[in-house]
């Protein structure tokens, strides 16, 4: 009996209703799009981690995520490697900069520095050793094709970072 009169009340009353039920699936829909944001953050800041092949990672007492990092003590690399489980240290630096490319104009970047020998295990994953050649010259830079418009630069463009060119 009271599902029959809630049924017939909906059909009667579905004006009240149907806006009630649209701002509820409104409200899942962006519910659903702030934990994508959240996972695409947490996915690129995640990004030198994830994309290498090292086994084990040693940072600033208390980081509590890797592009928030500080500077560890030069002499931490030889202390490690006098533990025998541990075959080599390798730096990983993180950082962010200004860029200025030829057009002029200012855009953020987060700079990483890696080891550009052939197998270094930064970034190894998404860099194939011929990218990582590239780095062997001087002054030299490589970023993602698809900013290269952002960037306001093109491939063997001179550009500024942080005032370096």
């Amino acid at each position: 009996m009271a599902v029959a009169l809630a049924r017939k009340t909906l059909v009667h009353e579905w004006r009240r209703f149907l806006p009630a039920v649209m701002s509820v699936g409104f409200s899942g829909v962006l519910i659903i799009v702030q934990g994508a944001l959240l996972l695409g953050i947490v996915g690129t800041n995640a990004l030198p981690v994830t994309q290498s092949r090292a086994d084990l990672w040693i940072g600033f007492p208390g980081t509590q995520s890797a592009d928030l990092g500080r500077s560890i003590d030069a002499g931490a690399a030889a202390e490690l490697l006098v533990d025998p489980r541990i075959a080599r240290v390798e730096p990983l630096l993180l950082g962010s900069g200004d860029w200025r490319g030829p057009r002029g104009g200012g855009v953020s970047v987060t700079l990483i520095g890696i080891d550009t020998r052939p197998d270094g295990l930064g970034l190894a994953e998404a860099m194939p050793r011929s990218e990582r050649a590239l780095l062997t010259e001087p002054a030299t830079v490589l970023v993602d094709a698809a900013d290269l418009d952002k960037l306001g630069t093109a491939i063997g463009a001179a550009a500024e970072i942080n005032g370096q060119r």
